[in-house]
């Protein structure tokens, strides 16, 4: 196509005159995209229709469409592509970039949230000093260097933080970089965006997946034998349940963090309660200690949130909805999602439209809380303005007895950690100290 062949040729010209240093290159393609304008010029039907008419096409990248639906290569050039990725149902996970660019929004509007990873010794040393790690104010670069750079293939424990989030448009520009690690929630189906990428930058480390709350792993490392393990316990699990447990049993007694990782993460999907994995969690907490299960029974349990989030995008296409689910996805706290939702509905109430949000929701079986019983709605109405038991207590005494309130404590209690613990558990926590959760009920 003419467009992408002239924003082609522009990125490599400036490329040369910059004697091809890979470090300038995500600046040289983010202001070839802000030069071109091509959302204002041509769409992502034009792409399509090049791609029907076309006899032949520059090779492709990514043929399995791991990362795209699908991703299109419209141009390659020395030591660099373009391409068009479309989205329908993607939802990315929180990732790094193990190479140089710049995209920008071709189509449809995307939640981006920014974060960074906090290695365990990094963050063990600062709470020894008695002084938090600041990644919101330490570049991420900083926090994905040194061991992290040299992961291999190996599972890192430490913690995922939240830096912010904003709204993406057509024609927003994002270079991407070593401080960029990120999470993108297409808000629109179908949507596109333009990628200027190289194929790889050696300095830029293992590209990471990041696994709130606390773990980082490289996606792309194939251990042969955990693989295959891994692929004969799923048969397993698939054919004959009891020897699957067994066996898992066994492998989990003496398996390095990422095949626990593996082991685990393929049970629970498979078998959906932590009861019926108690013997595996059981094994894992022997061998790697309490401690590290617990962080790694937390990631379990916010990939089934993640998973049900997910779900419930697929059940609407209302516009609002679908925002506030993208919320649910990477945004962590309520009170880091209030800016963005002021922002999205300038003038209007945050916490009235959460409201609103979770009556669109409401069900045991879609959301896990029916906003239909008026207890229940009363409780999600304290949680949303009080943080602690006593004040959201104080807050339903409002509207019920305070003496049958007291007298219900425990039973208030418990449902309102039930609640947080459901697909909507990020509209109800602050932004406070977070510890592993371990077993709780």
């Amino acid at each position: 196509m003419k467009i992408y062949r002239e924003l082609g040729e522009r990125v490599d010209r400036a490329f040369e005159r910059a004697g091809r240093d890979v470090r300038s290159f995500a600046r040289i393609a983010a202001d070839a995209l802000h030069d071109a304008h091509i959302p204002e010029r041509s769409g992502p039907d034009d792409v399509l229709a090049w791609v029907f008419a076309a006899s032949e096409l520059p090779p492709q990248n990514d043929l399995a469409e791991a990362f795209g639906e699908p991703p299109i290569t419209v141009y390659r050039g020395r030591d660099f592509h373009v391409e068009v990725l479309f989205w329908l149902r993607t939802v990315t996970t929180v990732h790094g970039h193990g190479f140089s660019g710049a995209f920008q929004a071709l189509s449809g509007e995307r939640l981006q949230t920014r974060h960074a990873f906090v290695p365990a010794t990094q963050a063990e040393a600062a709470a020894k000093a008695e002084v938090a790690p600041n990644a919101e104010t330490a570049a991420p670069a900083e926090v994905l260097t040194g061991e992290v750079r040299h992961l291999g293939g190996e599972v890192l424990t430490g913690e995922v933080r939240h830096l912010g989030g904003e709204v993406l448009t057509p024609g927003d520009v994002v270079e991407i970089n070593r401080d960029l690690v990120h999470a993108v929630v297409h808000l629109e189906e179908p949507s596109a965006t333009i990628v200027v990428r190289t194929g790889s930058d050696p300095d830029a480390g293992p590209q990471l997946d990041l696994r709130a709350p606390w773990l980082a792993h490289d996606p792309f490392h194939t251990a042969e034998a955990r693989l295959r393990k891994v692929q004969a316990l799923r048969l397993l699990c698939q054919t004959d349940e009891p020897r699957a447990l067994a066996r898992a049993v066994d492998l989990l007694a003496r398996a390095d963090l990422a095949t626990t990782l593996d082991v685990l993460d393929l049970t629970y999907r498979t078998f959906g309660t932590e009861a019926h994995i108690a013997p595996l969690l059981d094994a894992a907490r022997a061998h790697h200690g309490p401690a590290l299960a617990a962080k790694l029974l937390d990631v379990l349990r916010e990939d089934r949130r993640l998973r049900a989030a997910q779900s419930l995008r697929r059940t609407t296409s209302d516009p609002t909805a679908r925002f506030f689910l993208a919320l649910l996805h990477h945004v962590p706290t309520r009170d880091d999602m209030l800016p963005l939702i002021a922002a999205r509905f300038p003038g209007a109430d945050p916490i009235g439209l959460i409201e609103r949000f979770l009556d669109d929701v409401s069900g045991t079986s879609r959301a896990g809380v029916d906003t239909a019983d008026p207890l229940t709605r009363a409780l999600l109405h304290a949680m949303l303005r009080a943080d602690t038991p006593e004040a959201i207590r104080r807050h339903l005494a409002r509207t019920f007895d305070r003496r049958q309130i007291e007298a219900r404590a425990p039973d208030l209690d418990r449902h309102a950690d039930r609640i947080r613990n459901t697909v909507l558990g990020p509209l109800f926590r602050t932004r406070a100290p977070r510890a592993p959760t371990g077993d709780r009920p």
